[in-house]
C-alpha cells in the first residue's frame, strides 16, 4: 500500500494551502509565547489569534478530517487583545505572562509589576476567542495545569505553603470552579512537575509534589490524593526539579550549592519496588550551556530540559552523563560520561511538544548524534551551526528554510527552499507554517505526478 506524502520522503514537496495576514507578530527570537499545536492558536504580547488551517473537533461539519471550513480566508478566524495583566512574555509555565496548555485548554496567567508572582489565571476558549472565567490569585501562589489521565483537559492546580503546611486546590480550567483542597502537615514546598518546576517538555509523565520531613508525594489531580514516594530517599538539599516515567519512577534534582556547586541527582519507584532500588549520583553541577548564576556562582539553568527521550542528562564539572534507564540498577550512572565541556543540544518541535531532536554539542568538532562513536556530523552540508531541524528533511537556518530530498544519506539534495521571518513550525495533519514577511504560510507535502 503506497505511503501518503510526506516531508522527508525524497519525494514530496511542499505546496501552499493557506496563506493570509500573519496575525501575531512573534517575539525577538522569532517562536511565540503561546502555540497550541492542537487549535493553532499563537499568543504574543497582548495579541491572540487562531489562524485557519488547524480546526477543531467542535468545527467539523461533515468535511474531511483534514479539512478546514475556514481555510480560504484571508484572515484569522478570530484575534483577541489581552489585557496588560494577560499579556504573554513567558515561556516557563505557570509564571506572571505565561499560559499553561494541555489539549484543548489554555489558560493564562497574569502578573503585574507591583506583584511578585501570579495576580491571577483565565480560561480562553480557542473556538471562540474569548474570556470565558477568572480568578484572583493570593500572593504568594503557584499554579500550574496537572495533567488529569481521565481527561484531556487536565486540572488548575494553586498552591500555597506557610510554616508547617502546604495547601493545594484543584480546579475545572473550563469553568475555573473549585473541585477540591487539600492541606498537607509538614510540607515545606510544591514542586509543579508540569510547569515551572518539571525537568523538560518531553518527560513521559508529569504531575504535582509537596516535600515534607524528608518524603516526597505526588498529589492525585483528580481529587486530590496524597500518595508518598515509597521507593525514593530524597538526597539533602533543597528539591529543585521533579520529573517521572511511564515505569512510575520519580527523578528529582537539588539546586546546586552556593560556591562549590555541590548538587544531587536522584531516582526511584512510587512504590516499594526491592528489586530495583533507586539510585542516586552526587555531582559538581556544571552546565556549559548556562550562563553563571549570580546566586551559587555556578553554571545553572533551571528552565532547561533534562529528561527527554535520549535519556536523563546529569551535568558535571567532569562530564555530564546520559542516563537511558532510570529504572535500572545504580550502574546505571556510571556509563561513559559526554567530554567536559560537551553537552546535548535540544531541538523542541512546536508541535508535536513531546518530539525532541538530540545531538551532542561541544567546542572540539561538529554536533553530532548522542550514539554515534564516529561523531559524523547531523546537519547536511552547507548548514551552519545553528541550524535546526524542523520536521523529517526540513531545516530551519536563520531565515533560510530547506527541504533536503536525500539526508540523511549522499549528496544532501536541496528539494525546495524559502525565507521564514519566524521560527517554522509543523501543525498536525503533516503540515508546516512558516513567516513570508508579513504573510504566515501554510504548506502541505504533496508528490508530483
Amino acid at each position: 500500500m503506497p505511503q501518503p506524502p510526506h516531508f522527508g520522503d525524497g519525494e514530496s514537496k511542499p505546496v501552499v494551502s493557506w496563506r493570509g495576514e500573519l496575525p501575531v507578530a512573534p517575539g525577538p527570537d522569532g517562536t511565540w509565547a503561546l502555540y497550541q499545536p492542537a487549535t493553532g492558536v499563537l499568543g504574543q504580547g497582548t495579541v491572540v489569534a487562531r489562524p485557519p488551517g488547524v480546526r477543531l473537533e467542535q468545527d467539523r461539519t461533515g468535511a474531511g478530517a483534514g479539512a478546514d471550513e475556514g481555510a480560504d480566508r484571508r484572515g484569522p478566524r478570530w484575534t483577541l487583545e489581552l489585557p496588560a495583566e494577560f499579556a504573554l512574555t513567558s515561556k516557563v509555565p505557570g509564571t506572571p505572562h505565561s499560559a499553561l496548555v494541555r489539549g484543548h485548554t489554555v489558560l493564562l496567567v497574569g502578573g503585574r509589576p507591583d506583584r511578585v508572582g501570579p495576580t491571577a489565571v483565565a480560561g480562553l476558549d480557542p473556538r471562540k476567542g474569548v474570556i470565558t472565567w477568572r480568578r484572583e490569585v493570593a500572593g504568594g501562589t503557584s499554579v500550574s495545569l496537572d495533567r488529569d489521565h481521565g481527561s484531556g483537559d487536565g486540572v488548575l492546580i494553586e498552591a500555597t505553603c506557610a510554616p508547617g503546611s502546604c495547601r493545594v486546590e484543584g480546579s475545572d480550567p473550563t469553568t475555573g470552579r473549585s473541585q477540591w483542597e487539600r492541606t498537607v502537615p509538614g510540607a515545606g514546598a510544591v514542586l509543579h512537575g508540569c510547569g515551572r518546576d518539571g525537568l523538560g517538555t518531553a518527560v513521559h509523565d508529569c504531575g504535582t509534589y509537596v516535600v515534607a520531613d524528608g518524603r516526597i508525594a505526588r498529589i492525585e489531580p483528580r481529587e486530590g490524593g496524597v500518595l508518598w514516594a515509597e521507593g525514593l530517599r530524597l538526597p539533602e538539599g533543597r528539591i529543585d526539579r521533579v520529573g517521572s516515567t511511564h515505569s512510575s519512577w520519580l527523578v528529582v534534582v537539588t539546586a546546586p550549592e552556593k560556591g562549590t556547586c555541590r548538587a544531587s541527582v536522584a531516582a526511584g519507584s512510587m512504590r516499594t519496588d526491592g528489586d530495583r532500588p533507586g539510585w542516586r549520583a552526587d555531582v559538581t553541577w556544571d552546565q556549559p550551556e548556562a550562563a553563571r548564576d549570580p546566586g551559587t556562582g555556578c553554571r545553572w539553568d533551571r528552565t532547561g530540559p533534562l529528561l527527554s527521550h535520549a535519556g536523563l542528562v546529569v551535568p558535571d564539572a567532569e562530564g555530564a552523563r546520559v542516563v537511558r534507564a532510570l529504572d535500572g540498577p545504580a550502574a546505571a550512572v556510571a556509563r561513559p560520561r559526554l567530554e567536559p565541556g560537551e553537552y546535548l543540544l535540544r531541538t523542541e518541535h512546536m508541535y508535536p511538544a513531546e518530539r525532541t531532536e538530540v545531538f551532542v554539542h561541544g567546542p572540539n568538532g561538529p554536533d553530532h548524534a548522542p550514539e554515534d562513536p564516529e561523531k559524523r556530523p547531523v546537519r547536511p552540508a552547507g548548514l551552519g551551526p545553528g541550524a535546526a531541524i524542523v520536521d523529517s528533511g526540513v531545516w530551519q537556518d536563520g531565515s533560510r528554510l530547506l527541504l533536503f530530498g536525500n539526508w540523511p544519506g549522499a549528496g544532501d539534495r536541496i528539494l525546495w527552499k524559502a525565507g521564514s521571518a519566524c521560527r517554522a513550525h509543523t501543525v498536525p495533519g503533516g503540515g508546516l507554517r512558516y513567516c513570508r514577511g508579513n504573510e504566515l504560510v501554510l504548506v502541505v507535502p504533496k508528490k508530483e505526478d
